[in-house]
């Protein structure tokens, strides 16, 4: 379901995907610059879902459970630089420094990692299934990539608070 007027714990919303209800929203308002990638987490929200039976099978890939909670971080990224470049904004997702998730965890597949043109901008959401409260979560990026494969800048570390 479309979360984005769920701006107040406990909120909840529902259409022929399923029920998500908000139980964390924090705005970290945090900008980063990896090489000529900018990119700035501009949400993230903990739920509990409650997928239809449509969408059920979707998930059986991730968990078999009926309900779940999940963390959904939604990011804007720029490339700056006058070359195209590939990029991920998670290659690897920690969840309280003890639950470690990767990109192939990931729930949304809004197709950021992708290669950015020169002064392309993407806004989407990457999300992970988990399995107990969140506190924090620690992210790293992939490295930037030019057109030949060659990095040339190194992935980097973020960390947030949901507090």
């Amino acid at each position: 379901p479309d979360d984005r007027k769920l701006t107040t714990v406990n909120q909840s919303v529902s259409d022929d995907k399923g029920e998500l209800t908000l139980k964390q929203i924090v705005r970290p308002d945090v900008t980063q610059t990896i090489g000529p990638i900018t990119m700035k987490i501009e949400e993230m929200k903990v739920f509990h879902a409650r997928p239809s039976y449509g969408m059920i099978d979707f998930f059986h890939g991730f968990t078999h459970d009926e309900s779940f909670d999940l963390v959904k971080i939604r990011v804007t990224i720029t490339n700056t630089g006058d070359k195209p470049v590939t990029f991920n904004p998670v290659a690897h997702f920690k969840l309280d420094a003890k639950t470690e998730k990767t990109i192939e965890d990931d729930v949304y597949l809004e197709s950021l990692a992708t290669t950015y043109a020169p002064s392309e901008t993407r806004t989407g959401n990457f999300g992970f299934i988990i399995e107990q409260p969140l506190e924090s979560v620690e992210l790293l990026t992939s490295d930037v990539l030019n057109e030949k494969r060659d990095v040339i800048e190194k992935g980097i570390s973020v960390s947030t608070t949901l507090k």
